[in-house]
C-alpha cells in the first residue's frame, strides 16, 4: 500500500477522533481557542494538499471520467475556466472615464456613473454596489471593446468532481 494512501486513511482515522474529542465538555477556554487556530492551519494546509493532488490526478487523466471500481465515478472538469484578465488597466480606466453614455431617455450620465457601471456589482442581499472589478462583459454594455483591454486567462488547474 503506498505512502499516501496509508497517510489519507491516517489522517480521516485522526478527524473522527477529533470529531469525537470536541464534542466532549471544554476542558480550558484558552485551550479551546487554541485548538481553533491549530484546526484552521490544518484546514488550510489541507486545502493546499488537495489543489495539488487534484491538479496532479486531473494531468494524469487520459480521459473527464474516470472509474473506480469499488469507489466511484470521478469527473474531471478545468478550474477557472473562461476567465478573463485584464491586460491594460491604465487604458482601460482612461477609456471608462472618457466615455460618455447616454440612456434611452437622453439623460448624460455622469462619470462617476459610468465608472461604477464599469467596475461595480450590486448584492444580492442588501442591493448595495460595491466596486468588484470591470468585466468584459459590462465594458461592452458601455460601448467598449473588450478584446482591447482583455485576453482570455489560461486555465488554472483541474477540480475533480466524485459521484458515488
Amino acid at each position: 500500500m503506498s505512502d499516501l494512501l496509508l497517510d489519507t486513511r491516517l489522517l480521516e482515522d485522526v478527524v473522527r477522533s477529533l470529531d469525537v474529542g470536541v464534542r466532549v465538555e471544554l476542558p480550558d477556554i484558552d485551550l479551546a481557542l487554541s485548538c481553533l487556530i491549530t484546526i484552521d492551519d490544518a484546514l488550510r494546509d489541507l486545502t493546499g494538499a488537495k489543489r495539488v493532488l487534484e491538479n496532479r490526478v486531473g494531468d494524469a487523466m487520459a480521459n473527464k471520467r474516470h472509474v473506480v471500481v469499488g469507489v466511484g465515478t470521478f469527473e474531471r472538469t478545468s478550474y477557472r475556466p473562461g476567465r478573463y484578465r485584464c491586460i491594460d488597466e491604465d487604458g482601460l480606466w482612461r477609456a471608462v472615464l472618457d466615455t460618455r453614455v447616454v440612456t434611452p431617455d437622453g439623460e448624460i450620465l455622469p462619470p462617476l456613473e459610468v465608472v461604477v457601471r464599469a467596475y461595480g456589482s450590486e448584492s444580492r442581499e442588501s442591493g448595495r454596489v460595491r466596486l468588484t472589478g470591470a468585466s468584459p462583459m459590462k465594458i461592452e454594455a458601455l460601448g467598449l471593446a473588450p478584446e482591447d483591454f482583455f485576453e482570455h486567462a489560461p486555465r488554472a488547474g483541474w477540480k475533480i468532481h466524485a459521484f458515488r
